[in-house]
């Protein structure tokens, strides 16, 4: 009996650790952005990650030193573009895939205290570069070196870098090593990418395999082009750029070149690099202004012996905040031309560009520069807006024969009521019979000089007029016009009246 208590015993116990070793394997919490699970010895394994842009991935979490990633935990991604691990995150699978696919990721970094993990120029290897990794998709350099030191290349380590895919730049890739393997989907999707390899060793077996596989295959894995190399390595000794200094305003761009010595260096290739990319983006040597505020623009020969630096300044983009037209209506005859001006606010605004257009151009055309030609009577709108749309003004043009003004005083009508408005006045007036219309002028100078000039249909009596200047005085006068054997006929001017504007 007493066996077969402590039998029991021994079984609850075993059934109560066997409970917390699944529950502490299956339980998740989430901080910072990160899904863990707690593993057996206390640490973190990361199964999960809501953050974009650049990731740091902490050493702990909640306390939990973070040692796992969980496979494929990065991949397909497109909103990741760098990825720091720290200290205590040990060695990957071969097919982990854990960045794969992340087409803007450009640069994977690790913390030097790491033991199993390394990165190079943001590339990822095992901490004694015997086993590449990753090379990021959104990695800028046109050409790479392969270590000698690699034996191994993960699978889907340089899938879709290539020129031509989603986001690779890569053009040439250097097998420095014999002995360095892949696997079948390390190059998947690098159709455009030319990969030179030594003669003998493993290397040349893999060539060869990957090859007759390919040729086999009913998979089309858009290989990469293999060409024999013979290992001779002219290394870059110095880089220089055209420039140093440079100031762009945002949305601008400008390209800066670069000079990689001797010119017989077997890559003289550049990878261009942005300290940061929100304020200031490069690609192969064109460098776009996002947002105000400093970055450095770095060229480094692809070998990394050398690199030249140019700091740009970004300013920002001054808009336009107001746009306004030099007269509201003009009168003119047929054949005649006047130029409308429009006045810009602020007078600094990085783009004053206008674009003209009339609504009906048999009747007035307009030119990009604001000239009015008037082609046969009628009425028409000029309006006048900013190349974003965002502002416009319009004039209203009245298009009238070329004959000469012929005066009628029994047509002359008169002002029966005239109030002032805030920054603007109403003035009604008697009707006048068997005429085209009203012409009401108003002014500050009680000789009406610099006044300006409405029209209104016969059928009105009345008009307000808006946008004048606030408690000033205005004098106002009102006249008809028709027309008599084809020439416009003015009346007199009604007596002048003035008013305040409120």
């Amino acid at each position: 009996m007493e066996k077969r208590g402590l039998l029991h015993f021994i079984i609850l116990v075993a059934v109560i650790f066997l409970l917390s070793f699944v529950h502490d394997n299956a339980s998740a919490a989430t901080s910072g952005g990160f899904t863990y699970e707690v593993q057996t010895d206390g640490t973190a394994k990361i199964t999960e990650c809501t953050l974009n842009g650049n990731i740091v991935i902490p050493e702990s979490l909640d306390g939990h030193r973070v040692t796992k990633l969980q496979p494929e935990l990065f991949m397909g991604k497109t909103t990741v573009t760098s990825v720091h691990i720290p200290s205590g995150v040990k060695a990957f699978g071969m097919f982990d895939y854990i960045f794969s696919y992340c087409y803007r990721l450009k640069a994977i970094t690790v913390s030097s205290d790491n033991n199993e993990l390394c990165a190079v120029n943001g590339v990822l290897y095992s901490k004694n570069m015997s086993i590449l990794y990753n090379y990021p998709c959104g990695k800028t350099a046109p050409a790479f070196y392969v270590p000698e030191t690699v034996t191994d290349i993960c699978c889907t380590a340089f899938a879709s870098t290539a020129i031509g895919s989603p986001s690779g730049h890569l053009e040439k890739l250097y097998l420095k090593g014999i002995n360095t393997t892949w696997y079948t989907y390390t190059f998947y999707g690098d159709g455009n990418l030319k990969v030179y390899y030594k003669s003998g060793g493993d290397t040349e077996a893999y060539v060869n395999a990957g090859r007759a596989h390919a040729q086999t295959s009913s998979i089309d894995y858009n290989y990469p082009v293999f060409t024999l190399w013979d290992g001779q390595i002219t290394p870059t000794t110095a880089i220089t750029i055209n420039k140093t200094a440079m100031t762009l305003k945002e949305g601008a761009h400008e390209e800066i070149t670069a000079q990689v010595y001797p010119a017989n260096a077997t890559s003289t290739e550049v990878e261009w690099i942005s300290s940061n990319e929100e304020v200031a983006e490069v690609y192969r040597g064109t460098v776009y202004a996002n947002t105000a505020g400093t970055a450095i623009i770095t060229a480094k020969t692809v070998d990394g012996t050398a690199e030249a630096s140019c700091k740009v300044t970004v300013l920002p983009f001054i808009k336009v905040s107001e746009l306004k037209l030099s007269k509201k209506e003009l009168e003119l005859k047929v054949g005649k031309s006047e130029q409308l001006i429009v006045n810009i606010v602020p007078s600094d605004a990085d783009n004053k560009n206008v674009e003209w257009k009339s609504l009906d151009p048999d009747i007035a055309s307009v030119d990009q520069n604001g000239i009015v030609t008037a082609h046969k009577v009628g009425d028409t709108v000029i309006t006048v807006s900013t190349e974003d749309k965002q502002f416009k003004d319009t004039c209203e043009v009245f298009v009238v024969e070329d004959r000469p003004e012929v005066f009628k005083p029994s047509s002359k009508p008169q002002i029966n009521e005239i109030k002032g408005k805030k920054k603007g006045f109403t003035v009604k007036w008697s009707r006048v019979s068997k005429i085209l219309g009203y012409e009401i002028q108003y002014s500050t100078n009680k000789n009406f000089k610099n006044a300006k000039t409405k029209k209104v249909k016969a059928g009105k009596q009345s008009v307000t007029i808006k946008k004048l200047k606030s408690k000033k005085t205005y004098y106002v006068r009102v006249r008809t016009y028709s027309t008599e054997t084809g020439d416009i006929i003015y009346s007199k001017w009604s007596a002048k009246k003035k008013v305040k504007t409120k």
